[in-house]
């Protein structure tokens, strides 16, 4: 019983946050948008890509 209840309450607890942030995201003016989206992106090309590795060999 405990899982279906829930699934059921985090599907409409999920549903109410895409609402917000879909009504929050209508209301800004499209200025803000493009600041935000050029400091995400700013933000994003600080960060160091993840390298994937071989454990297996011998380098360090």
């Amino acid at each position: 019983m405990y899982p279906l209840v829930s699934r059921y309450y985090y599907r409409i607890e999920s549903n109410e946050v895409i609402k917000e942030f879909d009504e929050t995201v209508s209301q800004m003016d499209k200025a803000e948008l493009e600041e935000r989206w050029r400091l995400a992106q700013a933000f994003n090309a600080t960060l160091k890509p993840s390298e994937i590795l071989d454990p297996f060999t011998e380098q360090e």
